[in-house]
């Protein structure tokens, strides 16, 4: 493993682009035949090099797992208008001590 494969493993799994296994699942259900989820990285400055990733079972699975809870998440928002976030409510918002004595 080199240094650039082990910056891009991060890269891609920090961005969540681990969730592959899904858009993968959703493309077949649309029947449209797909064997591998194959990353290609880019560099954005000459010499504009390439490198290609594909992904294993675990990065697929674990990926899976994430985006469908997800779904799940966004399904029960939906059904009860829920939507997580911040609470609803009105904060309250003070000035600092030392802009109302003027120091």
């Amino acid at each position: 493993m080199t240094t650039t494969t082990l910056l891009w493993e991060i890269f891609i799994s920090e961005l969540v682009w681990f969730s592959s296994r899904v858009t993968i699942r959703g493309l077949k259900a649309c029947g449209i035949d797909v064997e591998n989820f194959v990353f290609i990285a880019v560099e954005k400055e000459a010499p504009y090099q390439v490198c290609a990733f594909a992904a294993d079972d675990t990065f697929l699975k674990l990926g899976e797992t994430d985006a469908l809870a997800d779904l799940d998440t966004y399904t029960e928002a939906v059904k009860t208008n829920v939507w997580s976030g911040y609470e609803n409510k009105i904060h309250s918002l003070a000035l600092p001590g030392w802009v109302r004595t003027g120091e």
